[in-house]
């Protein structure tokens, strides 16, 4: 996807403008192994829980808190507090 990139939706009966999305930011897509798939999943932590054992992934991780916050770790990285939003 290019900087120049944009787009608009098009629909036929509209009467006000359409929707406009413009790029701001593009950067190419890490490698991702033959078998990796995409999957959205709800997680819900209870308060005080410890989480997750240690694990890994068959490809990117995306995620999202959608209230409260938690403490968040990566391999090789200090853990940091992901708040909502």
């Amino acid at each position: 996807m290019s900087i120049g990139h944009s787009h608009h939706l098009e629909n036929p009966n509209a009467t006000t403008p359409p929707p406009k999305v413009q790029l701001i930011l593009s950067v190419p897509a890490p490698p991702v192994p033959d078998n990796a798939e995409a999957m959205t999943i709800q997680v819900t932590l209870p308060p005080g829980c410890e989480g997750s054992p240690p694990h890994r992934r068959t490809g990117p991780a995306f995620g999202y808190v959608i209230k409260g916050e938690m403490i968040f770790e990566l391999e090789g990285e200090p853990q940091r507090v992901v708040k909502t939003g």
